[in-house]
């Protein structure tokens, strides 16, 4: 009697393990001189300029990206005021990012650009830390029933 040989299955070639490095930042570089009226385009410039061009500064889309997404629409308060995040931008003037931002009580649908003031991202994102912490703290107050008159440190 005759056993067939059975040919094992076909062994697929290793799959290569990810990489840990991260794969190259998109960047552009657009003119430090830039008219002030550049940081209102939604719209990229078509030809962005390159680093070693005179006068350009180099930045990074995606982390630009990253934060519009994390901070727009952000309502915060400061000094008794309410304020919600319209954008972030790269500012080519101060080499980085700005955030948009405006009165509250406006209507979203309706806030653009003009209705606005800009700082700093760093800035702004401060500002929403310290809304936040005083925020637990009156929710904390609240809990334990001391009210709102009952001011933390």
């Amino acid at each position: 009697l005759f056993d067939p040989v059975v040919a094992p299955p076909p062994v697929s070639p290793p799959v290569p393990a990810p990489s840990l490095d991260a794969s190259p930042k998109k960047k552009r570089t657009i003119a430090a001189d830039a008219e002030d009226d550049d940081l209102f385009d939604e719209e990229p410039a078509a030809a962005p300029r390159s680093a070693e061009d005179d006068g350009g500064v180099e930045f990074d889309e995606r982390e630009v990206s990253r934060m519009h997404a994390r901070l727009a629409g952000v309502e915060f308060e400061d000094d008794g005021e309410k304020w919600r995040v319209l954008k972030v931008v790269f500012d080519a003037e101060h080499e980085d990012m700005v955030c948009f931002y405006y009165d509250a009580s406006i209507d979203a649908a309706t806030a653009g650009i003009d209705d606005c003031e800009y700082s700093s991202v760093e800035e702004v994102t401060d500002w929403v830390r310290a809304d936040k912490r005083r925020k637990r703290a009156a929710a904390a107050r609240a809990r334990q029933g001391l009210g709102p008159e009952a001011k933390g440190p």
